[in-house]
């Protein structure tokens, strides 16, 4: 995905998780994947990235003709505790800072 597209992407899912009355804590999208942490209880984290890839690819649809942007898997891991969550959000920084360092 170029910026154009990770911003499209970004955008659909902060604004999905409001939609939804889910905690959207962190998100990088890159060129060919996202990273992001959701806090949604009441949900499965199955559901949550269904609804969350939906809303990606409408967002792509309206720059790309493709019908395929994601693969069928993703991690859907849930975390059970304040310190396993806050890690998994520095996780998701550290890459952002990372992938950021080599532009």
């Amino acid at each position: 995905m170029d910026l154009t597209m990770r911003k499209k992407v970004k955008g659909a899912i902060r604004q999905s998780c409001y939609r939804q009355g889910w905690d959207l804590r962190t998100i990088d999208v890159r060129s060919n994947h996202v990273h992001l942490v959701v806090v949604a209880p009441e949900e499965t984290s199955a559901k949550v990235m269904a609804v969350l890839k939906l809303a990606g690819r409408k967002a792509l649809k309206t720059v790309v003709n493709r019908s395929c942007f994601w693969t069928r898997s993703g991690s859907t891991r849930v975390l059970y505790t304040e310190a396993s969550l806050e890690a998994a959000i520095r996780y998701v920084a550290n890459q952002r800072t990372s992938w950021m360092k080599g532009v």
